[in-house]
């Protein structure tokens, strides 16, 4: 996936949303922390088949959260990136 927003980059290509999400969900690491937030709760909450649910990659609720937090990262930092050059 950063190969891929490599190559767009040098090539100047700007990709469709539903393209550039499907990079962009992985290389922003959020699908990562969903699971991650598991190990701090209480026992009854994390359990085995929870962990599981949120960590299953066609879990469409943490896809959506995971493509809304990329989202937002972008524009936030949209400013200092267009700076840089």
């Amino acid at each position: 996936s950063f190969l891929g927003e490599a190559r767009w980059r040098t090539e100047g290509h700007v990709p469709k949303l539903e393209e550039y999400l499907s990079h962009a969900n992985i290389t922003g690491g959020y699908f990562f922390l969903c699971p991650s937030a598991y190990l701090g709760m209480e026992p009854e909450l994390a359990t085995p088949e929870a962990f599981e649910w949120v960590a299953d990659i066609t879990n469409k609720m943490v896809m959506a959260s995971t493509s809304i937090c990329r989202v937002q990262n972008d524009i936030m930092s949209y400013p200092v990136r267009r700076s840089l050059g």
